[in-house]
Order: C-alpha cells, then structure tokens, then sequence
C-alpha cells in the first residue's frame, strides 16, 4: 500500500501529461493545472516523476526561467518538453508586474515558444523557440476569486484542469499509515520514451469532441464573469487539440501507435476529474494499488 492511498488516477493524469512530450504529431505538449485542498499529496505526487526533458522550478519568475534556460546545454534544453511547478501558490507572494509577466510567458511557452528577447534584463535567442507544456499544483485558495490572475481564461485554456479530493476514509486511511515511517521511502517514476508519431483514428477523434466542448464551457464559466453564451465565449478548439494529444500519449505509454478504444477509455476515467469540482478522487475504476 502506498502513503499516497488512492491517487492512482492522479498519478496516471501525471504520467500521460509528461510522457506527451514523446508524442510526434502534437499540436502542443499538454499542459495541467492539478488543484486540490492542502495536505493531498499533489505537489508530493507531481515530484516524483523524473526523466530527460522535464525541468522542475519551484521558486519561478520570468527572469529566472531565462537564466535557467540560457545556461543549459544546447542539447538539454532542444530535448525540453515539460516546466513542472509543484507549487504554484508561490507566485501569490510576487508583485502584480511579476506575476503579470510570467503569465504571459507561459503563453508564450505552450504556443510558438520562447526564442528571441531582449529587454533590460532579458538577452536570450533561443532557436529553435523552447516550447513546452506546464504542470503546475495550486490550491482552490490561491486561485481565488474572479480578480485572480490565475482566473485568467487566456491562461486557463491552455490547460487540461484536474481537480479532486479525499473521501472521509480516505483521510482516516492516510492518518493511520503515515505512522509505518519505515514505508513512506517511494520509487521515483521515471518518463522515458522516443518520439514516435501517434496515429488517432478519425472516428475515435470525433468522439472527442462534446468532451471538449464541455471542458471548454468548463473553463470560461470559472473564468469569466461574462456569459459562457457569448459569441466570444470559448467552443472547444483548443481543448479538443489537448484531448487529442492526451489520447495519442495514453496510447503512446501503452506501446500502441494507433490510438485503441481501450485508450480512449482510460481517458474517460481520467476525464472525471478535469472539471472544477473537487470530485473524490476513487482508483476502484482503475484496479487500485
């Protein structure tokens, strides 16, 4: 049994947003935002993957991920594919223009990527751009109210949400077992792979599509104030494109290059918790630990 008791969808949300990366034929690595109440385990859970081209920061600021990125290696940075943040919440102690200013990065980031700037105290050229997706844990707390900057629907729909919580026994479960402290020691979860194109079956793609649409509807109710009816309301495109690339990684993990309807399954598992609703998280559709 793991201290972690219960999270294995978590953990399989985890694993298929980092290993995207080794997806060929992607319109962007995916991008996750994890909430949950304090004491959940996420940041824990998020810190235990590890493998070439993941780069963690858990004190960031524009600048500093500059710096980061103009000191690599060439070659460390062209394999770059995912900015993991464990704790996001951080940023809440940053001045407006530093939060402001990283929020455009990450726009940047998961887009075209960042290549060339200078400012007066950025001088980077990146080429190719450096393009990657984030994963980044908060809590409902630190994401606020509508004034949040994280509330942003610019920055949020550039995620794939997932939001949960424990059950009652759950929290007994874990209480009980943070007392064995000769088995809290856990294995790191290495993401190793090659990138190979991942081929999605147009019928399987459009099955797709409400998901997106109500993930999309999802995102611009938390957002925003105004109507989620607006002809400038979001309809789904890009949160059919990380669907997509979410789809066509669960396969890739699962050494098939042809997305299967059993992959598809699995995404529905997962899509229960992309959403801002706090669902218990249940492994019992996953066979447990």
């Amino acid at each position: 049994m793991s201290k972690t008791i219960g999270l294995e969808p978590l953990k399989k949300f985890l694993r298929y947003s980092l290993y995207s990366g080794f997806v060929k034929n992607k319109k962007r690595p995916v991008s996750a935002l994890i909430m949950a109440h304090p004491e959940r385990a996420k940041s824990t859970e998020t810190l235990k993957f590890e493998g070439l081209g993941i780069l963690y920061m858990t004190d960031l600021t524009h600048y500093g991920l500059m710096e980061e990125l103009k000191e690599m290696p060439v070659d460390q940075r062209e394999a770059l594919h995912h900015l993991v943040i464990p704790d996001l919440e951080k940023l809440r102690t940053r001045g407006k223009s530093v939060r402001e200013e990283l929020m455009s990065c990450f726009r940047d980031l998961t887009e075209e990527g960042l290549g060339r700037m200078h400012t007066g105290k950025i001088n980077v050229n990146f080429s190719p751009p450096v393009v990657m997706g984030v994963i980044a844990c908060t809590t409902p707390e630190d994401i606020g109210d509508r004034r949040s900057i994280l509330r942003n629907v610019t920055f949020l729909s550039r995620f794939i949400p997932f939001t949960y919580d424990y059950s009652d026994q759950m929290k007994i479960d874990i209480l009980n077992f943070v007392e064995k402290e000769d088995e809290l020691t856990e294995r790191k979860d290495l993401i190793i792979g090659k990138v190979t194109r991942v081929e999605l079956p147009e019928n399987l793609a459009r099955e797709l599509t409400p998901y997106a649409t109500f993930l999309a509807h999802r995102i611009q109710k938390f957002a925003s104030t105004k109507s989620v009816d607006g002809k400038d309301s979001l309809f789904g495109v890009r949160a059919k494109e990380n669907l997509m690339t979410l789809l066509k990684s669960i396969a890739l993990y699962n050494r098939n290059r042809t997305v299967e309807k059993e992959d598809l399954k699995e995404l529905m598992h997962l899509h229960k918790h992309m959403n801002f609703n706090f669902r218990e998280i249940d492994d019992r559709t996953f066979g447990g630990e």
